[in-house]
């Protein structure tokens, strides 16, 4: 995985993955547990599974729960989270429809390259679109976060891009 294209596509997709699946335990550690939509509490270390060593709580490693939100900005970045995960589900059953006359075409007896091009291409684009709906609804979660938060998100988010990509110039990078 060199090419830098996918490592921005997997940094970006952990950084929205930690803004959307976070809001559950974006309060910090004193509050109970807020359910998100489609995750049952009682799931995971500290909310209901034993602990056990070398085990930390879900919410101690949460970038969120340092970030101070008010209700009205967990109001809103739930309302953000449900609308892309909605949009997400719709993109990922196109794919899978693809995917379906893709594997008819390649079951055929007589393979034709133009169908089965038309076919990926057909995949490649809705997977772009994912990309890009994710990459926005990123943009408007983090345009809920004050100047204080930001600067604190993006110092989290700098930690996690130096965890995952490897520096400029390096044999990856190449």
């Amino acid at each position: 995985m060199t090419n830098p294209f996918f490592r921005t596509v997997i940094v970006t997709g952990v950084l929205a993955w930690c803004l959307l699946g976070s809001i559950a335990h974006a309060q910090g550690p004193m509050t109970p547990p807020m359910a998100a939509p489609g995750i049952p509490l009682g799931v995971g270390p500290g909310m209901g599974m034993p602990m056990v060593p070398g085990m930390y709580p879900r919410r101690a490693m949460n970038p969120l729960a340092t970030l101070d939100l008010t209700q009205a900005q967990l109001d809103k970045l739930d309302a953000i989270g449900k609308q892309a995960r909605a949009a997400s589900v719709d993109l990922m059953t196109k794919i899978g429809d693809e995917l379906v006359e893709l594997r008819s075409l390649i079951a055929a007896a007589s393979l034709d390259p133009e169908e089965i091009g038309s076919t990926y291409q057909k995949i490649f684009n809705i997977q772009r679109q994912v990309i890009e709906s994710s990459v926005a609804s990123y943009n408007k979660q983090v345009a809920v976060l004050n100047p204080e938060q930001l600067k604190k998100w993006n110092a989290f988010r700098q930690r996690i891009i130096a965890r995952w990509l490897p520096p400029a110039g390096s044999p990856a990078q190449n």
